[in-house]
């Protein structure tokens, strides 16, 4: 779950939890098998005629017309990043950025 939360590595976990890295990535392939199984059917589905109507006429109103997808990602430096955070916000040269 640490490794989910926080984007940290297996080896992270290795170091802090006492764990080893396969074990950390054997307990993350089960999680990811049982999330699937338990919401694959309702959620990780294509959306349906309907449902793409929605999404593109929501997409034009907010000034992304026959946009459907994400957007690229950009990262915005955060000047004023708590300094607890500082190792989990790190980005583009060593400063704490955020995703947007």
């Amino acid at each position: 779950m640490r490794m989910l939360a926080y984007g940290t590595t297996a080896n992270l976990n290795d170091d802090y939890l006492k764990i080893a890295e396969t074990t950390s990535f054997e307990a993350c392939k089960r999680f990811y098998h049982a999330v699937n199984n338990l919401y694959g059917a309702e959620y990780l589905h294509k959306p349906m005629r309907a449902n793409l109507q929605k999404l593109l006429q929501k997409a034009e109103e907010q000034g992304f017309p026959s946009m459907l997808g994400s957007l690229d990602c950009m990262h915005w430096e955060w000047k004023n990043c708590p300094m607890s955070h500082h190792g989990a916000h790190m980005g583009h040269h060593g400063r704490p950025t955020i995703i947007l």
